[in-house]
């Protein structure tokens, strides 16, 4: 009876986020929704009394965000907020062009009924989230959503790296996103453009899924490109405040 309990707290334990992991998923989350943003300084002090955490976790927390891209350390200025700059957007396009698409052939290649079944239910969930008042760019739920269905079109690809390295491109690619929304006034219907990658993916057409999931990542960094939104870090300066 008493090794159950050891091991029931055993496995609680390891089920518990660690410090350094719970101020990782909460940085991340808000350089992402862009309450961090670009370029912004990220100075111990004023992390630990944000935070409220101390600084051996919140440095491994910054060493790991390096990682993913969403935090840059330099010599004398120390930690800052991945500025947003038009060379890396198209960068990071090209990128998400072909992983994406990979993922998409790899899951039709490998994928079974139920997966089919999960990018269907994944379609009908988004499709139902219109975003609040049609602005689906400042809706977490509908962001969520979203998310879930791009998964779930590369979900069977069966490779981990890939999984990986496609989430992290999208994390990055969000603070695009939702900064420029504001500005964006080209409208395109985004839901046809789910509708038409759900039917090819289902209907395994290898193909047309890859032409169709490269067109609609173009289309969207197009729109951000149209905007002309203020957000781009291309000559090394500090981003304007975007909050106000």
């Amino acid at each position: 009876m008493e090794r159950r309990i050891e091991k029931g707290r055993s496995d609680a334990k390891r089920d518990t986020p660690t410090l350094a992991t719970s101020a990782t998923n909460r940085l991340r989350d808000d350089i992402m929704g862009c309450l961090l943003e670009p370029g912004q300084t990220l100075r111990f002090d004023w992390l630990r009394e944000k935070y409220k955490i101390s600084i051996s976790p919140l440095r491994e927390a910054l060493t790991r965000l390096v990682s993913e891209g969403l935090v840059t350390l330099t010599d004398h200025r120390g930690y800052r907020v991945a500025p947003l700059s038009v060379a890396h957007l198209l960068d990071l396009t090209l990128v998400r062009k072909e992983t994406e698409a990979l993922g998409i052939r790899l899951a039709i290649q490998r994928g079974d009924d139920h997966w089919e079944s999960s990018v269907l239910a994944a379609f009908h969930t988004l499709a139902k989230s219109s975003g609040r008042g049609g602005q689906q760019l400042f809706d977490p739920e509908w962001e969520k959503r979203h998310r879930m269905f791009h998964y779930s079109l590369y979900a069977a690809c069966d490779s981990p790296i890939l999984l990986a390295q496609i989430a992290q491109l999208n994390n990055q690619w969000a603070r695009y996103r939702l900064l420029s929304g504001r500005y964006m006034s080209q409208r395109r219907d985004i839901l046809q453009e789910h509708a038409e990658l759900k039917d090819s993916v289902v209907a395994r057409d290898a193909v047309t899924a890859t032409r169709r999931i490269q067109k609609h990542i173009q289309q969207s960094t197009d729109s951000i490109l149209k905007s002309k939104a203020p957000i781009f870090d291309d000559d090394g300066q500090l981003l304007e405040n975007l909050s106000a």
